[in-house]
């Protein structure tokens, strides 16, 4: 099984009117910026602007 199979497992708790983006997705991006060392929401913000263009297309999401 890989990390995005076994993030895809975990029930997503919001509401549909809340969801943007499917779980797994969020979750792995926290995964990736803390392996980069952003740390904290804003260090993980960042990490999501810098590299959102090329993460989204990576993962299917364009």
């Amino acid at each position: 099984m890989t990390l995005i199979e076994a993030l895809q497992t975990i029930p997503d708790p919001r509401k549909a009117s809340g969801r943007r983006y499917p779980l797994w997705v969020f979750l792995l991006l926290i995964i990736l910026g803390t392996m980069s060392s952003y740390r904290g929401y804003r260090g993980l913000a960042r990490f999501m602007e810098r590299h959102q263009g090329h993460l989204a297309t990576r993962l299917g999401l364009v």
